[in-house]
């Protein structure tokens, strides 16, 4: 399989799993033994590391966790490192310490009139959303997004991806919005999409929304 261009894809989506026979899983209950595991692969690694979390603190751990991804990384050894925008808002320790490449990851769409402005909250009424994913128009595969629930896990806060900023006071006015459409309801914002497999989206894919009136 041919690796796609960085410059046409997030990095994300740069790689592709692939499953090997000889490999073993062990089960590390706790931080206790999680961490010290983890840092040993790490200072293990010859190739790359990926480092997927949804907390990711600056503490004892976090520190020690941080200092391991920078020594693989001054080794030579391709260091990613992804944690949730949510979870991992107050703080990150990796964060401004290259060549570590640290992202903030919270996968939301944003949609962005073509013609006539969207009205407030739409969003809210999308059965599906479908686009013709290709490089030529008129050709390319239909992939569509279909909505599955609201969002109520939580208020999503405004974050920078990059610098972690918070923005105070967004989630008052958001739970305060969702109050006057959604009475009596937990708080919403947005909505759960399900994507295809394979295909890809970009910033100014045109996509045409499917509602429910």
């Amino acid at each position: 399989m041919k690796r796609p261009p960085e410059s046409l894809f997030p990095w994300t989506l740069g790689s592709q799993p692939s499953f090997t026979g000889g490999n073993a899983v062990r089960l590390l209950c706790g931080g206790d033994a999680l961490f010290p595991a983890q840092i040993e692969a790490i200072d293990r690694a010859e190739h790359e590391v990926w480092l997927a979390t949804y907390i990711f603190h600056d503490d004892e751990a976090g520190a020690a966790t941080a200092a391991a991804l920078r020594r693989a990384a001054l080794r030579g050894v391709r260091v990613r490192v992804v944690v949730d925008g949510f979870g991992s808002k107050g703080s990150l320790a990796a964060e401004g310490c290259p060549p570590v490449d640290a992202r903030r990851l919270r996968p939301n769409l944003v949609l962005r009139e073509a013609q006539d402005p969207l009205p407030p909250f739409i969003e809210e009424h999308v059965m599906q959303m479908v686009w013709r994913d290709g490089d030529a128009i008129g050709e390319g595969t239909w992939r569509r997004l279909v909505h599955r629930t609201a969002c109520e896990r939580c208020i999503v806060p405004n974050v920078d991806p990059d610098t972690g900023h918070v923005q105070s006071g967004v989630e008052i006015a958001i739970a305060a919005l969702s109050a006057q459409r959604w009475p009596g309801l937990a708080s919403r914002f947005g909505v759960y999409l399900q994507p295809p497999s394979g295909g890809s989206l970009k910033e100014g894919t045109v996509l045409t929304m499917e509602l429910d009136f």
